[in-house]
């Protein structure tokens, strides 16, 4: 694969917003406001509102999740297919919301399986929930990564990328802020990873993104200080203003 060339901010909508009306204006006002030299801007939606925003905007959309399963009874769940019928051509998979509802390693494993089966490029989110002296941590992100991509041969990585997301930083009940060296260190052990199970010149194509209360003041840091080559954005994804900002500072490094 060749070295990553263009950076990618993904956002990140959650179950936002309330209406599609709503999500088709947010995501208009970042369409139009995206600078020329841009990233690669990826617009993560509530499943009921892809096929509109797909329609709205030219940005590429992706599932926030996908099932296990092409189809059956499995009600509640939305399927890649149905998903990538509508317009996604995109997924996450593995968000540290959808673990901590209950996503073990074995249910991403298929949903991991299910993306290749597909040809469907998803970002895969790792991360751990705390921080200690002893550096369990790594070992942690090592055994998510392992556990996800064991299905994955080396044809399979133009598929992949990776959000590293520390879970103590994120959110209303982050312990404290992520800083840019705590960021290098996780992302320099996913790189040893990747190097160790598919080889160095195989995974340089395959970007690292972070994902932990990015704010337009953190952006350009963690890009150009974090070693990593975009961002996952939550909340500050449906604050067109505050997003475009993101992605400028991004443009930028």
């Amino acid at each position: 694969m060749k070295k990553v060339k263009q950076a990618i901010v993904v956002g990140n909508w959650k179950m936002n917003p309330r209406t599609l009306a709503e999500a088709i204006d947010c995501a208009k006002k970042i369409a139009r406001n995206i600078p020329k030299k841009s990233p690669k801007v990826i617009l993560a939606v509530p499943a009921p509102f892809i096929k509109d925003i797909h329609k709205a905007v030219k940005l590429p959309i992706a599932m926030q999740r996908i099932s296990t399963e092409e189809e059956g009874a499995y009600t509640g769940d939305v399927s890649a297919p149905q998903g990538m019928s509508a317009g996604a051509t995109y997924t996450l998979i593995g968000h540290s919301e959808d673990r901590a509802r209950g996503a073990t390693h074995d249910i991403v494993s298929k949903q991991v399986e299910t993306a290749l089966t597909l040809k469907l490029p998803f970002i895969l989110c790792v991360g751990e929930s705390a921080r200690d002296k002893d550096g369990t941590y790594l070992e942690t992100v090592n055994e998510q990564l392992h556990s996800a991509l064991k299905k994955l041969a080396p044809r399979h990585l133009s598929l992949l990328t990776i959000a590293y997301e520390p879970v103590w930083a994120i959110g209303k009940d982050a312990t404290k802020v992520a800083t840019s060296a705590e960021c290098l260190e996780v992302v320099i052990s996913i790189r040893r990873f990747l190097s160790d199970v598919f080889g160095a010149k195989k995974t340089e194509g395959v970007a690292i993104l972070y994902g932990g209360s990015v704010s337009p003041e953190t952006a350009k840091m963690f890009v150009k200080e974090g070693g990593v080559q975009g961002l996952l954005v939550g909340r500050e994804s449906l604050k067109p203003k505050h997003f475009v900002h993101i992605i400028n500072e991004v443009a930028q490094v």
